[in-house]
């Protein structure tokens, strides 16, 4: 590989360690808003890491024909950190905001078919 093309995966694996950072910041938001059983915490905790080794496996066979190498993983780390320094605050209130929103739809969902509340009053909230 050349200097271009290692700059190149220097840079496709920090905008990797970013969406890393915000998919953290997503599964972060949900464990807040939404409180689950320790199984479902290890599930989630589970499928978080091989969403992020999917999207580093993904990035070294695209940025770099498979290769990983160890300024990469630094690269991704770096990305990381650049994300929850800037982005991090304005994406997880995004995710805040976006959760509440569902958990209230839930919450509205579950009276109707719970029968809890008639017609009139979901409407009033």
């Amino acid at each position: 590989m050349g200097v271009t093309n290692e700059l190149i995966a220097f840079l496709y694996f920090a905008v990797a360690g970013m969406i890393s950072g915000c998919i953290f910041d997503l599964f972060r938001c949900k464990r807040k808003n939404f409180k689950t059983s320790n199984v479902f915490v290890y599930i989630e905790d589970l499928l978080f890491w091989i969403i992020i080794g999917g999207i580093a496996l993904y990035t070294s066979y695209i940025a770099a024909n498979g290769q990983v190498r160890v300024y990469m993983l630094i690269s991704m780390l770096l990305g990381a950190m650049i994300y929850f320094l800037t982005f991090s605050k304005i994406c997880y209130k995004v995710f805040e905001t976006l959760c509440r929103y569902i958990k209230r739809l839930l919450e509205v969902f579950l009276k109707i078919f719970k029968g809890g509340k008639n017609e009139a009053e979901i409407q009033k909230t």
